[in-house]
């Protein structure tokens, strides 16, 4: 009698036990869904320089000798000069004299006849690598790109104009 009665009472609990993990299964599966661990520092980093490069105040924007603020967004085409890029954002390390990550940024007019004019942190490095990124050459030796548009006005001396802003960045693979 004792014996039927445990065997019954077992059989209660097989489904509950069957319930239970079918639960933990899901919320598995729900938490591994959900929770991003991967992260492509490449892509971080060429997308974190490409905003910095449009949105530091102390280089290509326009600022207000006033008040100080800068307008992302206008371009001072004073202020727009490789050299003042270069000191900004050499990429160099100590060890080498080639930076791990260029820029080159290309400002062209919607209107009227002007030259396109482009300006980068290392010239030599993002000549170097930008055809291997081209190419797509992955792995060790290899690089990878990433370019942004953004429309801007182009401020030179009192008049303003049109344009757009072309950022491109290229990042050796280590």
């Amino acid at each position: 009698m004792m014996q039927r009665r445990a065997q019954a009472e077992m059989m209660e609990w097989f489904p509950r036990i069957i319930m239970l993990v079918v639960a933990v299964i899901v919320i598995t599966v729900l938490v591994n869904y959900y929770s991003n661990r991967d992260v492509e520092g490449d892509a971080v980093e060429r997308a974190a320089m490409i905003y910095r490069l449009y949105y530091d105040g102390n280089l290509i924007m326009y600022k207000d000798p006033l008040i100080g603020r800068t307008y992302p967004g206008i371009i001072d085409l004073e202020r727009f000069d490789e050299k003042r890029l270069a000191d900004t954002y050499s990429g160099r390390s100590a060890l080498s004299d080639e930076s791990r990550i260029a820029a080159c940024l290309e400002l062209n007019w919607t209107q009227g006849r002007h030259e396109p004019r482009v300006i980068c942190t290392d010239r030599r490095t993002f000549e170097k690598y930008s055809p291997l990124a081209q190419s797509g050459l992955f792995g060790a030796g290899g690089a990878s790109m990433e370019r942004a548009s953004f429309p801007v006005t182009i401020k030179d001396k009192s008049s303003l104009a049109p344009g757009t802003l072309t950022i491109t960045v290229v990042r050796r693979n280590t």
